[in-house]
């Protein structure tokens, strides 16, 4: 095998293993959102499931302080 063919193999290899990177981050940045979302209280996203305390759906969630300095 040659230098260029080895050379050529690695790149493959690593245009595959950018794809793979690339489809990860994409699907983090998703979740990232959707939890930034949920804990300001948008309900633009239709995925955002919400419950109340007693595990009961609610429809609009209202923002909460989760700390005061």
């Amino acid at each position: 095998e040659t230098l260029w063919n080895k050379f050529q193999e690695t790149l493959q290899q690593c245009n595959l293993q950018n794809k793979i990177n690339n489809r990860i981050l994409n699907a983090s940045a998703i979740n990232l959102k959707q939890a930034l979302s949920i804990l300001r209280g948008n309900t633009d996203q239709p995925s955002s499931n919400i419950y109340n305390k007693t595990g009961q759906p609610q429809d609009k969630p209202q923002g909460q302080s989760i700390a005061v300095a």
